[in-house]
């Protein structure tokens, strides 16, 4: 039988019977993914002849090998589970999670152990909400020292600014209208995401993705230039809504979206690198495995996942879920002296015991993009750090 996690079974015992819960269901059924990259070896070598755009096509044979399974595992394993379910008083809305395969939605409370028990349920958990980080500005004049810090004119000079290169963020939004952000949205229906429903454009909550980004790509429209990768492209899945809090199925959506951003696995257009700059929250020193199946199929598509280190220093063992996932690559602050930031989070790592974070970034004082009437703010923590890294894996690609 599947299991039922301790959050639902403590929320199964303080609301009625006949109330719904939110939950996601996890099935058995799941994609081996060694499997899949035999499969996708075999098919490369017999597909793709040798030339110069050979890396090119294998990585787009690769990621479309990888939704069209996926897919397909999901739809096949899913419709006894959905017709239990409508048999037995769950009416509404049901959303198909295909990356992990899993079925969210809300269900009644009376019917989630008879639900667990079915054979092909893994586990049946609460689809808890996050609650989004609330940007903070820091009162002190920019000295513009962040990017000369990580060297990032130096590739400029040598005529790599992000061309070509498309970074996906995760975050609360991006203000698509800025100066210094208009022209490198790639724009287009496989450009934005949000999962809610609230926005059929690019819309920011609380300014803190559009802070992010600008740090990633941003231009210099303003007199200064703001961001690492200046020439890069950005698309983003808004997982926090107006409210500022996301759900898990929310954010399992967003994952899944960046695999396949128009819903045809048979177009490459994945982003390059996901930004994330955001944790779970309670999950100091703590190793939750709820979003690993994501991470592990984005890096499988080659796919980079950054992640903001947390800020929960200065204290040891302070690592934090998603960051401290093996498959993340997560990212502390310094400040202009090279300093660990004292808010930073460090190590060890709760999920592997080594050390944490992987890398350091400018994190203090940091001048970036803010959605109007502002336009600039000063910032600070580790959410930017992991925008420098974004950045510079942008140029380096």
């Amino acid at each position: 039988a599947g299991t039922i996690d301790a959050e639902l079974q403590a929320t199964l015992q303080s609301v009625k019977a006949t109330d719904d819960v939110p939950v996601i269901i996890r099935l058995k059924d799941t994609v081996n993914i060694e499997g899949l990259r035999r499969d996708f070896l075999v098919a490369a070598d017999l597909r793709i002849p040798d030339g110069p755009d050979r890396d090119v096509q294998r990585r787009t044979l690769k990621r479309a090998m990888i939704v069209h399974r996926l897919k397909e595992r999901a739809l096949s394993s899913r419709g006894p589970v959905v017709q239990w379910l409508r048999q037995n008083g769950q009416s509404e809305d049901l959303t198909p999670l295909w990356s992990i395969n899993a079925i969210a939605g809300s269900v009644p409370a009376n019917i989630v152990d008879d639900l667990a028990a079915l054979p092909a349920v893994e586990s049946v958990v609460l689809d808890a909400v996050v609650q989004g980080a609330i940007p903070n500005a820091v009162p002190t004049a920019p000295t513009n020292w962040n990017l000369d810090a990580i060297s990032a004119p130096d590739i400029w000079t040598l005529g790599f600014t992000g061309q070509g290169v498309v970074v996906g963020s995760m975050d609360s939004g991006v203000d698509a209208t800025h100066p210094d952000l208009a022209t490198r949205y790639r724009s287009g229906a496989n450009s934005w995401f949000d999962p809610y429903g609230q926005h059929a454009e690019p819309f920011d909550t609380t300014g803190h993705g559009t802070q992010v980004m600008g740090l990633i790509v941003g231009g210099e429209d303003g007199g200064f230039q703001i961001g690492v990768a200046p020439d890069a492209q950005w698309i983003a899945a808004k997982i926090f809504d107006d409210a500022n809090e996301a759900s898990l199925s929310a954010i399992h959506q967003a994952f899944q979206w960046m695999l396949d951003p128009d819903d045809d696995p048979n177009t490459d257009d994945a982003p390059d690198i996901v930004n994330n700059s955001w944790v779970l929250a309670n999950t100091i020193n703590q190793c939750n495995a709820e979003f690993t199946g994501d991470i592990d199929l984005l890096r499988e598509a080659e796919i980079a996942v950054v992640f903001s280190a947390g800020n929960f220093g200065p204290d040891a063992n302070t690592s934090v879920t998603p960051a401290n996932d093996v498959g993340s690559l997560p990212v502390g602050s310094v400040d202009e002296q090279g300093n660990i930031s004292i808010f930073s989070s460090r190590g060890a790592n709760a999920c592997d015991g080594g050390i944490y974070p992987n890398l350091v970034a400018p994190g203090e004082s940091l001048l970036t993009a803010e959605p109007a009437p502002a336009l600039y703010n000063v910032v600070s923590g580790s959410s930017y750090s992991a925008a420098h890294v974004s950045g510079a894996m942008a140029l380096l690609k």
